[in-house]
């Protein structure tokens, strides 16, 4: 099985909110209080995150997004102070699986998720776009697409 396939499977898995790669029966982890998506409305640059618990390997996906954010890059820091935050220090490792953009209209409940980023390639759109189905799921399923065209 490929790893996009197995992302996919991952994202789109029913049950609780976190991507785990172990079972349910060890606990509670810190990582489970991190929400898997946090984004901004209008257009903005975002990146797909593995959150990693250093000594258990349990883990989880994360879809960071800002406006205001200039680089994907920018992105990441920020992400990573604030994990720094709530997590002790070394407990755990954050990967970035890629990136890209995201138009969101709240609004209107839609959701276009594209493009790639210079740093980090792109990110597999499938997974993230399964995430924000699961984070929004008053959004019509079919108002979250996404696509590899364009920047």
């Amino acid at each position: 099985q490929s790893l996009q396939e197995n992302l996919q499977e991952t994202a789109a898995a029913p049950g609780p909110a976190s991507s785990s790669s172990s079972s349910s029966s060890e606990g509670s982890w810190l990582g489970d209080q991190v929400p898997q998506v946090a984004i901004d409305e209008g257009v903005f640059k975002y990146v797909l995150l593995r959150l990693t618990d250093s000594s258990t390997g349990r883990s989880r996906l994360l879809v960071r997004g800002a406006a205001a954010a200039a680089y994907h890059n920018h992105i990441l820091q920020h992400t990573k102070a604030q994990l720094d935050k709530l997590l002790p220090r070394g407990s755990f490792q954050l990967d970035v699986l890629g990136g890209g953009r995201i138009e969101h209209h709240a609004e209107q409940g839609v959701i276009r998720v594209y493009g790639y980023s210079a740093a980090f390639g792109p990110a597999v759109h499938e997974v993230t776009a399964a995430l924000l189905r699961r984070w929004y799921p008053f959004y019509a399923a079919d108002s979250i697409t996404c696509s590899y065209e364009g920047y």
